[in-house]
C-alpha cells in the first residue's frame, strides 16, 4: 500500500478515524471488495489522491465516480486491481482548488507599447467563484499588429496549477492631433496625443489649393514637430495642417495667422562705454515674442533723460536698423556725450516709444568695454552637407564671447587683429582665414584633409581651443546599377536606377558625380538623377560605369528586342454619327495603337480609305469625314502605313429631322475680360440619347439674358461686368435661323482676379528664364507669372541667385547678374503668397 503523509491537523485526525487500520475485505460470489485509507484530493490532483498498486498489481480507477465540483463531502472512488479480480474503493474528499483562467474582458493591446496590466487574472475555483489571483504570462508581443495566442498560468501549491491559452489583439492604434498653434509669423507648432514615427509622416501646411513649401523640425520625444514656411512671413489668414502617413486618412487641422503686430520692446544695452560714443541696442518683439520680422527705424523715438551734473551733450542720433549675429533685426541708435566730467558708474535714463509701446530704463557709463573670455563651439559644414571638406570656404565657427561685465559681447573685425590664431596644420587650416563674414565668425577649409587645432591667443594671454576635422573631397568608391524593368526595343532610351557611394559610405547625389564615365551614349538625365542613353538591338546590351582610369565599377547587361513598330489598333474612340453637310476629322489622339510587344505605340501618321469605293454616303479629304446623304459607310484606319495596324470604323449620316433635341455646352465661369471669352458649342441628340456632329452653321445667333454680365458676338460669349460688382450669371441661349430655341446654358462671369493654378516644367525652353515652365490661372489661360525665381548651381559659380521673373535670361557673358557655366542648375519658382509651385533642373553641357 502507498504511504500517505499524515498531517497533525484536525483534518488529518479526522482522516485518520475515518479509516481503518487494515484494509476491509469483503468477499461475495465474484470478486474481492478492498477498502483503502481514505485521503484528500488537494489542489485539484486526483491523481496523486489515488493509490497506485495494491500488492503488486496495478490499479485502475474510474475516475469519473469522484466529482471534482463537489466539495467538502468523502466520496468514493472505486477501481479494480488489474488481472487479480480485486475491486478497490477509496473515500476522498476534494478540497477547493483552481480550475480555469478567465479573462474578464477582451485583450487588445496598442502595436509598439509594451504588454503591461495583465499580472492580475480572474481565476475560477471548484466552488464556482472567481478571484483575481497573480498570474504569469508568455507569448505576448506587440511588435506586430493582428490576432495572436499567449498563455496564462497560475500556480499554487495549495490551490493547484492550471494554464490557458487565450487569444489577444494587437491594434495599431492611430495619432490623433493634439493641438496646431502658429508659434511665429511663419511657424506652426504641431502637437500629437502620443509618440509618432517622422519618417512615416508627411507633414503639409496649405490654403486653398496653395500647398507651401515647408521645412520640418521634430522635438527629442517624437510627438511634436514646428514646421517652418521658406517664406519669412504668412501673410494673415486661415491656413490648414495635413499630416498623412501616419493614419488611414489625413488629419488635417486649421491654424490661423494674425496680422504680425509689436507687442514688446526691449532694451538689450544696459551698459556703454565713458570713453566715447556708444550705440543703445533695441529689440521688437512680435506678438509671438520673437524678433519683428518688418521693423522701421522711422517709428522708434528715443528720449535720453539727462541726470548727469555738468554734462552739457548727451543727445541720440536717428534710429537705424542693424542686425545681430544671428540675423535678428534690431533698431539702434547712437549716442553722443562729453566723456570729460563722466565717471563709471553713472546713469542716464532712457525712454522709447515704438508704435505705442514705452519702454523706460536706465543705461549705466562703464569703463572701457573689452573682450574678457572667449569660448568656441563647432565648425558647421555648408549648408546641405554633412562633413567638411577641403577647399570649402565661409565655415561658421560657434563662439561665445564674453565682456568684463559678464555681458555678451559681439565680435568684430577690430577685435580679430588683437587676437592672435594659431593653426597646428596650416594645410587643413591656415589661420590667416579666420575672419568675420556678416558679422559671423569664418575660416576657410585648406587643401588637404585632416584634423588642424586651432588656439586663439587674446591680449592679456588667456587661450581658446576648437578643432576642425576636414575630409578629402567625396569620390566614387562602389556604384550599385540596375537592370531596367520593362521591355526595351531598338532605339528606345533605357533609364536605369543608379546608387554612387564615396568612400565614407555616402550616397553621392547623381548630379554630383565625378570622376566617372560611363557607356558611350549614357549619361545622367539631371531631372531624373537616373543613367540613361540609347540603346540597339541586341541580345547582351552592356552599360557599364567606369572610373578615369577605366576601371569597371558596376555593369548590367540586358537583352534589346527589335525596333518597335505599329502592329494593331486596339481602339478608335471617334464619334460616328453625322449630321448630314457635318465634318470631323479623326487624329492620332482618337486611336489607341500597340507595338508587336503589346506595348503602347505612339504613331506618327493617319490614313483613311473607303472600304466599298461606291458607297457615296461620306465624301473624305485627307483624314476629314463630310457626310453627304443619309446613311452609313465604312472606312478603314491605318497608322503608320502597317499592313496590321488597321481597324474598321463605320460612320452614320442623319437628317436634320431625325435629331429630336439640342444641347448648349456648359459655358462654367469666365473671368471679366474679352481674352476671356469663350465659344457656344452645340450638340445634337437623337431619340435614343446618342450625340450627334452637326453642321457649322446650326446656331444662327446667341442672347444673352443680361447683357450687364455677359455679351455675345457670334458664338462667342464675353463678359461685361461691372468692375465694382464682384460676380453674376446670365443665360445664354442658341437660336436657329427659323426663330427656334435649340439650347441654353448659364455663364458666371467673375472679377476674382486670374492666380497661379498651375505650373509645370516644359521639356524644351529658350533662353528666357520664364519659358523653363508652363504656367496656368484657375480659368485654365496661360498665366505670367508673379514671385521670385530661385536658381541653386554645382557650377563653380555655384550659389543661390533670386531673381524676379522674366528678368533674366540664360547667357554665357556676365550681362544679367546670371552667367552660366557647364554644370546643373535647380530652377524653382515661388509665388508670392509663398506657394512653391515648380521646381525643375536645367544641364548647361
Amino acid at each position: 500500500m502507498a504511504k500517505k503523509k499524515q498531517f497533525v491537523t484536525a483534518a488529518a485526525a479526522f482522516a485518520v478515524a475515518a479509516s481503518a487500520v487494515a484494509p476491509a475485505i469483503t468477499a461475495d460470489a465474484a470478486s474481492t471488495t478492498v477498502r483503502l485509507s481514505s485521503d484528500y484530493v488537494r489542489g485539484g490532483n486526483l491523481d496523486a489522491a489515488l493509490d497506485k498498486e495494491y500488492h503488486g498489481g496495478e490499479i485502475h480507477w474510474y475516475k469519473s465516480s469522484i466529482d471534482m465540483n463537489k466539495l467538502g463531502v468523502f466520496q468514493t472512488a472505486k477501481g479494480f486491481v488489474k488481472g487479480q479480480g480485486i475491486r478497490v474503493e477509496k473515500k476522498l474528499r476534494v478540497l477547493n482548488h483552481a480550475q480555469e483562467i478567465v479573462p474578464a474582458e477582451e485583450l487588445v493591446f496598442e502595436q509598439g507599447v509594451p504588454v503591461s496590466g495583465i499580472r492580475i487574472q480572474p481565476v475560477r475555483f471548484a466552488d464556482g467563484v472567481e478571484y483575481n489571483k497573480v498570474v504569469s504570462y508568455r507569448g505576448f508581443s506587440t511588435e506586430e499588429a493582428g490576432e495572436f495566442e499567449g498563455t496564462f498560468t497560475y500556480a499554487n501549491r495549495a490551490f493547484g496549477t492550471v494554464t490557458q491559452t487565450v487569444k489577444y489583439k494587437v491594434v495599431s492604434s492611430a495619432p490623433a492631433l493634439e493641438s496646431v498653434t502658429a508659434v511665429d509669423v511663419n511657424k506652426v507648432e504641431v502637437k500629437f496625443d502620443k509618440p509618432v514615427d517622422p519618417a512615416k509622416a508627411t507633414v503639409k501646411l496649405t490654403k486653398g489649393l496653395a500647398n507651401y513649401n515647408v521645412t520640418t523640425e521634430w522635438n527629442e520625444a517624437k510627438d511634436a514637430v514646428v514646421i517652418t514656411s521658406v517664406l519669412s512671413k504668412l501673410s494673415p489668414a486661415d491656413y490648414t495642417v495635413v499630416v498623412t502617413g501616419l493614419t488611414d486618412e489625413a488629419l488635417s487641422a486649421d491654424v490661423k495667422f494674425e496680422a504680425e503686430k509689436a507687442a514688446a520692446l526691449e532694451m538689450s544695452t544696459e551698459k556703454v562705454d565713458i570713453a566715447g560714443n556708444a550705440t543703445i541696442y533695441f529689440n521688437v518683439l512680435n506678438q509671438y515674442g520673437t524678433p519683428f520680422t518688418t521693423v522701421k527705424a522711422s517709428d522708434l523715438t528715443v528720449a535720453l533723460n539727462e541726470s548727469l551734473e555738468g554734462v552739457t551733450k548727451l543727445e541720440a542720433a536717428m534710429p537705424a536698423i542693424s542686425t545681430d549675429k544671428a540675423g535678428n533685426l534690431k533698431v539702434a541708435t547712437t549716442i553722443s556725450y562729453d566723456a570729460s566730467k563722466l565717471k563709471a558708474g553713472e546713469t542716464f535714463n532712457v525712454t522709447a516709444v515704438y508704435k505705442g509701446i514705452v519702454l523706460s530704463g536706465d543705461v549705466t557709463f562703464v569703463n572701457p568695454i573689452d573682450l574678457e573670455t572667449l569660448a568656441f563651439g563647432a565648425v558647421s559644414p555648408l549648408k546641405d552637407k554633412t562633413r567638411i571638406t577641403v577647399g570649402e570656404e565661409n565655415l561658421v565657427v560657434d563662439y561665445t564671447a564674453v565682456d568684463q561685465y559678464g555681458a555678451a559681447y559681439e565680435l568684430t573685425s577690430t577685435d580679430l587683429s588683437g587676437i592672435k590664431f594659431v593653426s597646428s596644420n596650416s594645410a587643413v587650416v591656415d589661420a590667416s582665414s579666420i575672419e568675420i563674414v556678416e558679422k559671423k565668425l569664418t575660416l576657410d577649409a585648406g587643401s588637404e584633409a585632416g584634423t588642424a587645432i586651432i588656439t586663439a591667443i587674446m591680449p592679456g594671454g588667456k587661450t581658446a581651443q576648437f578643432s576642425v576635422t576636414v575630409e578629402a573631397t567625396a569620390a566614387v568608391k562602389t556604384v550599385v546599377l540596375s537592370a531596367p524593368t520593362a521591355l526595351l526595343a531598338d532605339e528606345e532610351t533605357a533609364s536605369l536606377d543608379l546608387v554612387a557611394y564615396d568612400q565614407f559610405g555616402q550616397v553621392i547625389a547623381n548630379k554630383d558625380l565625378s570622376g566617372v564615365k560611363f557607356t558611350e551614349g549614357f549619361a545622367i538625365n539631371a531631372k531624373t538623377g537616373k543613367l540613361e542613353g540609347a540603346v540597339e538591338e541586341s541580345s547582351a546590351f552592356k552599360v557599364a560605369v567606369l572610373s578615369t582610369e577605366d576601371k569597371e565599377l558596376a555593369a548590367v547587361t540586358f537583352a534589346v528586342e527589335a525596333k518597335a513598330v505599329a502592329n494593331t489598333i486596339s481602339a478608335i474612340n471617334f464619334d460616328s454619327l453625322f449630321e448630314v453637310g457635318a465634318s470631323k476629322a479623326i487624329t492620332l489622339d482618337d486611336v489607341s495603337v500597340k507595338d508587336q510587344y503589346g506595348r503602347d505605340f505612339e504613331p506618327t501618321s493617319i490614313t483613311v480609305t473607303a472600304v466599298d469605293a461606291e458607297n457615296d454616303n461620306f465624301t473624305t479629304s485627307g483624314n476629314t469625314f463630310t457626310a453627304a446623304k443619309a446613311g452609313k459607310e465604312t472606312f478603314t484606319v491605318k497608322v503608320e502605313n502597317s499592313e496590321s495596324a488597321v481597324k474598321n470604323i463605320t460612320l452614320t449620316a442623319i437628317e436634320a429631322k431625325d435629331i429630336v433635341s439640342y444641347e448648349l455646352a456648359s459655358l462654367g465661369t469666365i473671368y471679366n475680360a474679352a481674352d476671356y471669352s469663350v465659344d457656344a458649342q452645340l450638340m445634337g441628340k437623337t431619340a435614343d440619347g446618342k450625340s450627334v456632329i452637326l453642321k457649322d452653321d446650326k446656331i444662327a445667333k446667341l442672347t444673352s439674358s443680361n447683357e450687364a454680365v455677359a455679351t455675345v458676338s457670334g458664338v462667342k460669349v464675353t463678359g461685361s461686368l461691372s468692375t465694382d460688382v464682384a460676380s453674376g450669371t446670365s443665360t445664354i441661349k442658341a437660336w436657329s435661323a427659323d426663330g427656334k430655341l435649340l439650347g441654353s446654358s448659364v455663364v458666371t462671369v467673375t472679377n476674382a482676379t486670374p492666380e497661379l493654378y498651375s505650373i509645370v516644367a516644359n521639356e524644351q525652353f529658350e533662353s528666357n528664364v520664364a519659358s523653363v515652365f508652363t504656367s496656368k490661372d484657375q480659368y485654365g489661360h496661360d498665366f505670367d507669372e508673379a514671385g521670385t525665381w530661385y536658381f541653386t548651381s554645382t557650377a563653380a559659380n555655384g550659389g543661390t541667385t533670386p531673381a524676379t521673373a522674366g528678368t533674366q535670361t540664360f547667357s554665357n557673358a556676365d550681362t544679367d547678374g546670371f552667367e552660366l557655366e557647364a554644370g546643373d542648375y535647380a530652377v524653382k519658382f515661388v509665388s508670392e503668397d509663398g506657394l512653391t509651385v515648380a521646381t525643375t533642373t536645367i544641364s548647361v553641357k
